[in-house]
């Protein structure tokens, strides 16, 4: 079994959904993985980066359970949205953190190592997705995000000893720039949606393509 029949056949047919709630069910946790990169960039300069990767490591863990627990395809959806948005935070923190760590003339080997784990995961996540549903539920492909996020919590707490930026939370708070944050989201989220959209859902020509993609780009 594939995961493409495990996400398009086998969710809708037990959570009594569509295709397409499917196809959004995976396509939500690209799109606010990558609407949120920025803003977690942001917040890491503002917070700190431990307490930034925390707060994604907590949002992924979250969405795993909402998504592994769901009994209909729109919480598996808010639930991938959820997980996304950690996704996103975790992607780009963990080449943050090594640009703060790591010497320039070793990054390059860092950054090959997190790629490659990224690579693996490409690979192997599909059929791992598959294989599970086969053997049990495809609700395990939610479910074995918790404990991996158990052990990322505890390394992160232990070992992840960067500086603290100084300062109390309140004034951090009113320094970050919530509105260009709502602003980036809105309008990466329209653009990205009309290009998820565009000839899939809605042709290139209805104003339900036009409208969003040229609302994102303006």
């Amino acid at each position: 079994m594939n995961f493409f029949h495990t996400k398009y056949i086998i969710i809708p047919r037990q959570l009594g959904g569509t295709v397409i709630q499917a196809f959004w069910a995976g396509t939500s946790f690209l799109l606010t993985s990558t609407v949120f990169i920025l803003t977690f960039g942001s917040l890491s300069d503002t917070f700190g980066r431990k307490y930034t990767i925390l707060l994604a490591l907590v949002l992924f863990t979250v969405g795993s359970i909402v998504a592994g627990a769901a009994h209909n395809l729109n919480i598996v959806l808010v639930g991938r949205s959820i997980q996304g948005a950690g996704g996103g935070g975790i992607l780009i923190l963990t080449e943050v953190v090594i640009t703060d760590y790591v010497p320039l003339r070793q990054r390059g080997t860092y950054f090959g190592y997190a790629s490659a784990v990224w690579a693996l995961g490409s690979v192997t996540g599909p059929v791992i997705g598959g294989a599970l549903a086969e053997a049990a539920s495809w609700r395990w492909i939610c479910w074995i995000n918790i404990p991996i996020c158990g052990v990322g919590f505890i390394l992160v707490i232990e070992f992840l000893n960067l500086k603290s930026v100084p300062g109390s939370f309140v004034p951090k708070l009113l320094t970050v720039d919530w509105v260009g944050a709502f602003l980036l989201t809105a309008s990466a989220t329209s653009l990205l949606l009309a290009l998820s959209w565009g000839n899939i859902m809605y042709p290139w020509s209805s104003w339900r393509t036009i409208v969003p993609l040229v609302l994102g780009l303006l």
